[in-house]
């Protein structure tokens, strides 16, 4: 019989079935294993009746509601899945123990697109979903309802099903990805990582909205300042009002970038409620920019510099056209002062214009008093040849030219007429001649006497041709009216005449010499540059020795022509440094139009600037590298150059501005940082503005050097006074543990009564948590907790003692009144039944020995075997280790057992003392 239902056998008995709802559960798992067994052959068929067997134990397992044990709980689990009517495990759907099982079988026993009511189910729903195929995902995602249960169809879908479920509402949207990172964690990677990277796409189109909001919200304060400062002239009015029309544009676009972004999180799937900007902070505002040609008072600037522009540069004026000028004038101003009454000038403007009216009013004021005077009668006195006028003709015309120059008011800061000017320079000149001419006969003297003095000397000293040269200045002077001294020079010049012969007859060696050295150089010529030096040195003592007679100038010839022959070798080194020259600048317009190109080419407002700063300091070495050239050719190249160097810095220079601003402002954060009170989110804001500070490009060394000094003395104060404040924490938590380690040391337990000692060690557990130092005190707190435990503990055990002590007491008592026949009050209620007559009869000898026996005590020798009997019997009984018992219940049986005799103390002292000792 057992054989069949531990499927051993070869097949099943229908009385077997009969009996399947009254067997033993190891009897009926047996018999549905081996029934599960064959249902997988081909050759089963339930024509034993298996259907209704099973449905026979479901009916009577479902009747036991959620009462279900574990082994029952499998029979009805393998009964489960041998059933194949739909109908009959539908009613197990609301059986809290059996739903499960039944929603498995069902989702395999009915298709997912089957009508039975039971495939609507959500359990059965859970179910198709944690075994679904990938035939049957599609099917079950259009019924899904909910993110998680759609995340288990992705997980288990193929590639291609899997991108089209990706797309539904469920899984789209922060939420339901969400949903699938947390389904898909340590399930499916791939999943995982697309729900991780679409959060991540919505968060960050999240902050770009909001923070596309937050510089939307700025826009109309930046128009409210903006508008508190009135323009003062049409040129600030200019400027305010393209600021403004700058700050609509970049409104404009942000409402753009804002749908933009809404549209982007919303074709994500998640649900946003459209941005409702606050009123338009243009409305009502006249954003037309005028022309700055509309300005009426450049235009009558202008013509007032023309007016003083013909005005000055007139040669002559007569009357009429000074008419014209003051009728020009007087309109000038009264256009002024009617484009004034429309809208004021800038104060620059008026300050001008009334400079520039006033200086034009004395113009016409000087024209007038110049073309008054009579300038026929100004004409200065002649000097022609050696035909002067006389001092007193000057005298006269210099008195009456400077009292028609002393009519004429002439501002100072104009140019003045040529008329007026002629006359002022006739003036000076007649001043100056009137002055010269009665020194100039008397100083050409005085030189003629002073250097003829000077010849006899020369002569003497053998300096001849400077006595020569002195001779020629003496001539020279006397032509210019020079007098005396005549009969010295004509002496000298005789003197001179001799010597000449006699120089020329003692240079003729010296000038063959150098002939010769000159034909040396031609035959033997030495380094380009020493040949040119050698050269120049003999030329220059050829020359020398003074002129040539005429009889000896075909020696003059002959130097020269060798002088050329010996250049020839300096000519081809010439040649080749103007080669060199020419290639140099030619790799400088090279370099330029390198530069040049660089400069149209380049995005600067993305440019690389470290690049461009190296750019600009390497074409520096190379243009020092291309060296020499021709100075007068170089000097337009050069010009370029350093233009294109100078637009280089320019955008070098904007960069280097715009970090350097970048690093004050860091600057300033970092004070302000250093100036909060709160020292929360210092650090933090401190190690934020140095990265910031790393990330900001290069900048000039000096201002970089400044303002690193004061941006790294600030971050050094705030980490200084986050040290100091860290300190003092420390010193103050030491403090404090010092003190709490006095007092925990001074905490004797056994000073105090126990409520009062245990509310003094829980103050120091308390305050050593709220300190943080609860695990350094744990060792010492233990140490306390202890000694406490063991005075509740000995406490506990006296008390419990003393109570055992009343208990065999008041059994004696009782044992006395019953061996007496007299009654007396019950001491416990334990003593009730006895008191009463209907004690319970226990062997005392043998409630003894169990006492004995759960104390661990031996007992008499001769007990022996009667206690081994004992304990066989409780093992029997299954109480297989005595020391479980508690004492109460000994105790009970004890004190609710007798009548009890004199004859029963013995036991009685045996059985409290084998309590006692259990206390211990």
């Amino acid at each position: 019989m057992f054989a069949k239902f531990l499927g051993n056998g070869d097949d099943i008995q229908a009385t077997d079935l009969e009996q399947l709802p009254l067997l033993e559960t190891a009897k009926q798992i047996a018999l549905l294993d081996r029934c599960l067994a064959l249902s997988k052959t081909d050759e089963f068929q339930d024509r034993l009746g298996i259907g209704p067997a099973v449905s026979r134990l479901l009916t009577h397992l479902e009747s036991k509601k959620d009462t279900l044990s574990e082994a029952e709980r499998d029979v009805a689990t393998r009964a489960i899945s041998l059933v194949q009517e739909p109908d009959q495990l539908a009613d197990l759907l609301a059986h809290p123990c059996l739903a499960l099982g039944a929603a498995k079988r069902l989702s395999k026993l009915l298709p997912v697109d089957a009508a039975h009511p039971a495939n609507t189910h959500e359990l059965v729903f859970q179910a198709r979903l944690e075994t679904a195929s990938d035939s049957d995902i599609q099917l079950l995602a259009n019924k899904a309802s909910k993110a998680d249960e759609l995340a288990l169809l992705v997980i288990r879908a193929s590639a291609e099903t899997r991108s089209s479920l990706l797309k539904l509402p469920l899984l789209r949207g922060e939420h339901g990805l969400a949903v699938l990172e947390k389904v898909s964690r340590g399930r499916d990677k791939t999943c995982n990582r697309l729900a991780r990277e679409g959060l991540e796409f919505i968060r960050d189109n999240r902050r770009i909205l909001n923070d596309h909001i937050e510089r939307l919200a700025e826009i109309p304060e930046s128009v409210q300042r903006e508008l508190k400062i009135p323009p003062k002239d049409l040129d600030a009015l200019i400027v305010q009002r393209k600021k403004l029309s700058q700050q609509k544009l970049r409104y404009e676009q942000l409402l753009t970038d804002i749908q933009a972004a809404e549209g982007t999180l919303t074709s994500s799937g998640e649900v946003v409620e459209p941005f409702q900007p606050s009123a338009e902070p243009f409305a009502g505002l006249d954003l037309t920019v005028p022309d700055a040609q509309d300005n009426p008072f450049p235009p009558l600037l202008n013509t007032l510099d023309v007016t003083s522009d013909s005005l000055t540069t007139a040669e002559w004026l007569d009357e009429p056209a000074l008419a014209a000028a003051e009728t020009t004038l007087n309109q000038i101003a009264r256009d002024w002062q009617q484009a004034c009454d429309v809208f004021p000038a800038s104060e620059n403007q008026q300050q001008l214009f009334d400079r520039r009216l006033s200086s034009l009013q004395k113009q016409l004021t000087g024209w007038r008093q110049l073309i008054a005077q009579p300038w026929d009668d100004l004409s200065p006195p002649n000097e022609s040849g050696s035909e002067r006028a006389s001092i007193d003709a000057i005298s006269q015309w210099l008195a009456k030219a400077e009292k028609a120059q002393a009519s004429i008011h002439w501002p100072k800061d104009l140019a003045v007429p040529p008329k007026l000017a002629q006359l002022r320079q006739h003036i000076a000149g007649a001043a100056d001649q009137k002055t010269s001419i009665a020194a100039r006969q008397q100083a050409l003297s005085a030189e003629l006497k002073s250097l003829s003095g000077t010849i006899a000397p020369l002569i003497e000293s053998g300096e001849f041709k400077r006595a020569l040269s002195v001779l020629g200045q003496c001539r020279s002077l006397q032509k210019q009216g020079a007098r005396g001294a005549e009969k010295a020079l004509n002496q000298a010049s005789q003197q001179l005449g001799e010597l000449s012969d006699w120089q020329q007859f003692a240079a003729s060696p010296k000038r063959e010499a150098l002939l010769q050295s000159v034909q040396d150089l031609v035959e033997a010529p030495a380094d380009p540059e020493i040949q040119r030096e050698k050269l120049k040195d003999l030329r220059s003592q050829w020359n020398a020795l003074g002129p040539l007679p005429k009889a000896q100038r075909h020696l003059q010839q002959s130097f020269d022509e060798l002088a050329e022959q010996a250049f020839a070798v300096c000519k081809a080194h010439f040649a080749e440094q103007n080669k060199a020259r020419r290639q140099n600048l030619q790799a400088r317009k090279a370099l330029c139009d390198h530069l040049q190109q660089y400069l149209d080419n380049t995005d600067w407002s993305e440019a690389d600037m470290k690049a461009a700063e190296q750019i600009m300091r390497q074409a520096r070495r190379q243009w020092q590298e291309h060296h020499p050239c021709d100075r007068k050719a170089l000097k337009p190249v050069e010009k370029r150059f350093e233009a294109l160097q100078d637009a280089l810095y320019g955008h070098v220079k904007n960069t280097w501005d715009a970090n350097v601003k970048a690093k004050e402002t860091l600057v300033s954060r970092a004070q302000a940082l250093l100036e909060q009170e709160s020292s929360e989110g210092l650090a933090a804001g401190a190690k934020d503005l140095q990265a910031q500070w790393r990330n900001i490009g290069t900048t000039p060394r000096s201002a970089d050097q400044r303002l690193w000094k004061r941006f790294r003395k600030i971050c050094d104060e705030i980490f200084e006074r986050l040290g100091n404040e860290r300190t003092a924490h420390r010193t103050a938590q030491k403090q404090v543990e010092t003190e709490l380690t006095a007092q925990l040391n001074a905490f004797d337990p056994s000073n105090a009564g126990i409520a009062d000692a245990e509310a003094q060690l829980n103050t120091l557990v308390e305050r050593a948590q709220e300190l943080g130092l609860e695990r350094q005190f744990r060792k010492a707190l233990n140490a306390k907790e202890q000694q406490l435990a063991a005075r509740r503990n000995a406490q506990r055990q006296a008390s419990q003692q003393k109570r055992l002590e009343e208990f065999m007491l008041w059994d004696q008592q009782v044992s006395e009144a019953e061996a007496a026949g007299s009654t007396i009050a019950a001491p416990h209620n334990l003593f009730n039944q006895r008191i009463a007559g209907t004690a319970a009869s226990e062997d005392l000898h043998t409630l003894t020995m169990e006492a004995e026996i759960a104390a661990d005590i031996s007992g008499p020798k001769d007990e022996q075997s009667a206690r081994m009997a004992l304990q066989i019997q409780l093992m029997n009984q299954g109480m297989r280790n005595m020391q479980l018992v508690d004492n109460q219940q000994l105790l009970e049986r004890w004190c609710q057992s007798g009548p009890k005799t004199s004859a029963d103390d013995a036991l009685r002292q045996r059985f409290f003392a084998a309590l006692t000792a259990r206390l211990n």
